[in-house]
């Protein structure tokens, strides 16, 4: 007879194993499985050691555990499954054994510490150009299958913006140049437990459950604000040509060896004399001429100095909020720099507006645990409790997995409105 309504299911639901009616979809007891070089090692674990720490995105997840009974060999391959090898929250290699020093004759007991698949897809180094006005996506599918043809490319979702300039791999690790693609279009990417490279503006899958006084699955809520990281103006520097001879103070025009780096409708630039330009226009669409209708020129540019475009960018209602917010006259602007050399006026001008609609509000950053087995870095999670006067969402930046019981897993979760990891990218661009 069927199960119905909210009668327990009695066995496991995994494909080929239960009948249809006898059990509920997805339903499992979610002990651990261990597979070392797709041996199955669990009955050789200490499966209280077992500690994973998943990591947003691109950032590199990590696994921790005890065995014994046989040698585990760094570089060998290790799975960690919840209720069957298939349901993996772990898949990565083995980069360190460590025996614990014992006496003779004594049982042998291994630490390993583990990464993500993150190692082995930069086992090779990418040789590659994309040109201006390729697809994202394009370039991402095309950098796994050339280097990494053992991962899948099927959550490389189609649609990503066009690149707005060209960009050259010289040796770069697979992960890095797929981080840049990323982080030039506003995208994320990360490779899955499965070998398979998530490459998205937005994932669709299931989120935790809200953080409220209905839900008893969590506890331990820790809730800060914090406005050191606002930004309500950001200031983006971008490439740029060389001049072709010495440049006056006061001048209007600057000779330089490519226009094409300038906006023919004017716009800024900036220079290693901190000059602040702003021009009219170009005398050519390419090639070697003048940037014309120029002032701002303060200090003497030389020949060979590289004029860089320059972009501003202002939120005027975060600067009123925060205005409002300090008080005693202050004008609300706080502001914030991203630079990169290798970026073209369009990428500059995306990439200062996509850091200023991050740091534009003040953060929300805390901790709590659950029981919730969709917790996942880079998911997001409601919190609603009035009590508290708590009301936002917020981005889970790091879960770390642990064993409560045998069959049943913990989370510590960290949250943040602004994602960790695009404050690494950030600041990596600007030094």
């Amino acid at each position: 007879m069927p199960i119905t309504g909210s009668q327990k299911a009695l066995m496991y639901a995994r494909s080929g194993k239960a009948r249809a009616g006898a059990t509920r979809s997805d339903y499992y007891q979610p002990y651990p499985v261990v597979l070392i070089n797709g041996v199955d090692k669990t009955a050789f674990t200490l499966k209280h050691t077992i500690v994973v720490d998943n990591l947003l995105n691109e950032q590199v997840d990590t696994a921790t555990l005890s065995v014994y009974g046989f040698d585990p060999i760094a570089g060998q391959t290790i799975v960690i499954g919840s209720g069957a090898s298939t349901n993996r929250v772990f898949g990565g290699t083995i980069l360190r054994t460590h025996q614990r020093s014992v006496r003779g004759y004594a049982k042998k007991i291994y630490d390993l510490e583990c990464v993500d698949w993150t190692w082995t897809l930069n086992k090779r180094r990418a040789f590659k150009v994309y040109t201006v006005g390729t697809a994202a996506n394009v370039a991402v599918a095309d950098l796994v299958t050339t280097y990494a043809p053992t991962f899948g490319t099927s959550k490389v979702k189609t649609g990503a913006p066009m690149l707005t300039g060209d960009l050259v791999f010289r040796g770069t690790p697979i992960m890095d140049a797929i981080q840049q693609i990323a982080q030039t279009v506003g995208w994320r990417a990360y490779p899955d437990y499965d070998k398979v490279l998530h490459f998205f503006s937005t994932e669709t899958d299931q989120t935790p459950a809200a953080l409220q006084a209905s839900n008893y699955q969590f506890d331990g809520l820790d809730y800060v604000l914090d406005l050191s990281q606002i930004q309500t103006r950001v200031y983006g520097a971008g490439g740029g040509a060389q001049t072709t001879a010495a440049v006056a103070v006061g001048a209007s025009s600057i000779p330089v060896n490519e226009c094409g780096w300038y906006s023919a409708s004017g716009g800024s630039a900036i220079d290693a004399h901190a000059n602040r330009i702003t021009y009219t226009g170009v005398s050519a669409s390419s090639g070697p001429g003048n940037i014309t209708g120029v002032s701002g020129i303060t200090t003497a540019i030389m020949q060979g100095d590289a004029i860089n475009v320059f972009i501003q960018k202002d939120d005027a209602a975060a600067q009123t909020a925060l205005a409002a917010l300090i008080g005693g006259g202050d004008d609300g602007i706080r502001e914030g720099w991203i630079e990169d050399g290798r970026w073209s006026l369009a990428t500059a001008t995306n990439q200062a507006q996509a850091q200023l609609d991050t740091f534009k509000n003040q953060d929300v950053r805390g901790s709590y645990t659950t029981f919730d087995k969709l917790t996942k870095a880079g998911k997001t999670v409601s919190i609603n409790i009035s009590q508290r006067g708590i009301n936002t969402s917020v981005t889970l930046q790091r879960v770390r997995r642990t064993l409560a019981a045998p069959n049943k897993w913990a989370f510590a979760a960290d949250f943040s409105i602004v994602w960790a990891d695009l404050i690494d990218v950030l600041n990596r661009a600007v030094a």
